[in-house]
């Protein structure tokens, strides 16, 4: 497994890459589960969200991509402060240290395993590259049956207000905790190990490999 962190710095080393990502968002937010505030342009999904600002962090295994999870700093425009500053009623921080992420998935093909592998590298690199630039918390916009196992696997939600429903299902505002032991504990409930952050762009082989 490997998870490459994207960034304004090396797009430019990932446009294959990233355009399977809005591929396979369209497939599984648009038509899968079918968000109605989502469009499907060209066969991909985009918001106003992905920026240059925006970080992406996506898993790849054997050459294809298995996941994916968009991370912001919280000082600038995010799904929370723009869309759903409603689902946060005891307030949300706006600070250089707290982050937030959205836009998680993991493609149909790899959601057999409980609990899933390809999600708990992508919460570990999310948390550890947090950690490393001096971040304190990650707030997320998620379900409310998501909650328990944000819990489950050492995340330590602090709910900001109570589930609300939207389109059917049941939304939460929550800020999850950044630290040493919050690393350790993904590691062990996930049962996975560190794995390295590229930024380097894929491997030539690994490139001809990532179309599904």
């Amino acid at each position: 497994m490997e998870i490459h962190v994207i960034d304004r710095e090396n797009r430019h080393l990932y446009t294959e890459l990233l355009d399977i990502n809005f591929r396979r968002r369209a497939e599984i937010f648009v038509r899968e589960m079918r968000w109605s505030a989502l469009r499907s342009i060209d066969g991909r999904e985009r918001d106003q969200f992905d920026t240059e600002g925006a970080t992406y962090f996506l898993a790849v295994e054997q050459g294809r991509l298995a996941g994916g999870i968009r991370l912001h700093c919280s000082l600038a425009p995010t799904l929370m402060s723009e869309v759903f500053p409603h689902l946060a009623t005891r307030g949300f921080e706006r600070a250089a240290d707290v982050y937030e992420g959205t836009r998680l998935y993991v493609v149909p093909e790899r959601r057999t395993e409980h609990p899933n592998k390809v999600s708990g590298y992508l919460h570990w690199s999310v948390w550890a590259h947090t950690l490393a630039r001096g971040g304190r918390a990650i707030q997320l916009v998620t379900w409310a049956t998501y909650v328990p196992l944000l819990m489950r696997s050492g995340l330590r939600p602090r709910p900001l207000g109570l589930p609300t429903e939207h389109e059917g299902m049941q939304l939460m505002a929550v800020s999850t905790a950044v630290s040493e032991e919050v690393l350790m504990d993904l590691l062990v409930y996930y049962d996975i190990e560190p794995v390295p952050l590229v930024t380097t762009g894929l491997a030539p082989s690994g490139s001809e490999r990532t179309a599904a």
